[in-house]
């Protein structure tokens, strides 16, 4: 799993250099959205994790009907990431 890192000011690659994937100018903006995108591959995979175990749980309780308009968003949103 690729590990980014946020220095205040932007987004740092996983590769050996830190290599610059993104620079936030607006000082407000980096703080607010900076750390949201160094997490984001941890955000992935959890997201992952808990859509599969949601439908999981609810095909063993019979209620695929109730949870499946939640776990669509989900994967659509993952599919969004993914490609």
């Amino acid at each position: 799993m690729r590990t980014y890192t946020f220095d205040g000011y932007g987004i740092n690659g996983a590769d050996e250099y830190k290599s610059r994937l993104a620079t936030l100018t607006d000082e407000g903006h980096a703080q607010n959205i900076g750390k949201l995108f160094a997490a984001s591959p941890e955000l992935l995979a959890a997201l992952e994790s808990v859509t599969f175990i949601a439908e999981s749980m609810a095909h063993l309780r019979g209620m695929e009907s109730e949870i499946l308009p939640y776990t669509d968003k989900a994967r659509a949103a993952i599919a969004k990431v993914k490609g």
